[in-house]
């Protein structure tokens, strides 16, 4: 039996294709990863400046459910 929902090996190449697509998509998988850590209080490992680094949960970047960063308030001046 054929499953109709998957796609055919051109319908995968031509989505691969699109690089910038395939970064995004990469890139947000991270980011909702990194939000699931910091909610359950867990560190992560990073590189930076050459050095393999674990980041502590409140150092993470507050990310919503789809991956996109949330900007924190502006203080409002009354």
């Amino acid at each position: 039996m054929i499953n109709s929902n998957r796609p055919n090996s051109a319908e995968i190449q031509r989505r691969l294709s699109d690089v910038d697509a395939v970064t995004e998509a990469m890139n947000r998988g991270i980011r909702k990863a990194m939000r699931e850590h910091k909610l359950m209080g867990r560190s992560v490992v990073g590189y930076r400046d050459g050095k393999v680094v674990h980041i502590p949960p409140e150092e993470i970047p507050d990310y919503d459910e789809n991956g996109e960063l949330i900007q924190p308030e502006a203080d409002q001046k009354s």
